[in-house]
């Protein structure tokens, strides 16, 4: 009798130790997204009220990224228990899935597409796509493609973003300018 009382005690303990102690990969996550946030309301704080921001979990990890916009395009991410900066001064989308993100820019008949990723708490190109056909000059190449900054097909550029974007749709940032409001209603 008192083994199977005791059994029946190790087996609820272990049952509820289950249900009730969370993961220590939950627990971090939610800590780091904590941080982010505070860290996010700091930024945009000061970036006063005629920036815009856009808070979007970028990479699917549970930690929001954030993408200011005052002049200049900025991403602010969480990485190595900390808050890192990348600059982007164009276009800028990301990947329904497969934490894939984009920028694009057009300047002096030059376009490019640089595909990104964040890892290891940076932010990295995995692909890119150059095209100077509309310089005029006679040297111009016209489009290339660069998977991890070797040169390929267009066919094999293509396949590759289709399979690290499991080929998602694009989203398009969705503006917030930088009010009191706007910024306890959407970084959250």
């Amino acid at each position: 009798m008192v083994k199977k009382l005791i059994s029946l005690l190790l087996a609820v303990s272990l049952i509820l130790g289950v249900i009730i102690i969370p993961n220590s990969n939950t627990v971090q996550a939610e800590s780091k997204a904590a941080k982010a946030k505070k860290e996010y309301k700091k930024i945009l704080r000061s970036a006063g009220s005629s920036a815009e921001f856009w808070c979007y979990d970028i990479n699917h990890d549970g930690v929001l990224e954030l993408l200011l916009n005052d002049g200049a395009t900025r991403l602010y991410y969480y990485g190595k228990n900390k808050i890192k900066k990348s600059n982007f001064s164009y276009a800028f989308a990301c990947y329904k899935k497969g934490g894939v993100f984009c920028s694009y820019s057009a300047s002096s008949g030059y376009e490019t597409e640089r595909y990104y990723i964040i890892s290891n708490g940076k932010v990295k190109v995995i692909a890119s796509k150059t095209d100077d056909s509309g310089t005029g000059s006679a040297s111009a190449e016209g489009p290339q493609y660069y998977i991890a900054g070797k040169k390929v097909s267009e066919d094999k550029f293509n396949s590759y973003i289709k399979a690290k974007t499991r080929n998602s749709k694009t989203i398009e940032p969705k503006w917030h300018t930088a009010t009191k409001a706007n910024i306890n209603r959407y970084v959250k």
